[in-house]
């Protein structure tokens, strides 16, 4: 794939783990969440996480199944 898809790509991967990042303290649910549950923080961090971690993969080995990681 070429080098503009795999820019493309990864930087809308960094936009979203960016987001998910700054967002994910508004997204605690508080003392009174139910047990059991992944709190919404967490969860959003940890998509954050993953983003980054596929805009990585992206920029370092263009393969198909990097780009279905990316998906």
């Amino acid at each position: 794939m070429g080098i503009v898809l795999r820019i493309l790509v990864a930087a809308g991967l960094a936009a979203d783990a960016y987001v998910h990042w700054v967002f994910a303290p508004d997204m605690d649910p508080g003392p009174d969440a139910p047990s059991g549950v992944i709190p919404g923080d967490d969860l959003f961090r940890g998509q954050a996480i993953v983003a980054a971690l596929a805009a990585v993969l992206v920029l370092v080995w263009a393969r198909r199944w990097t780009y279905a990681i990316a998906f």
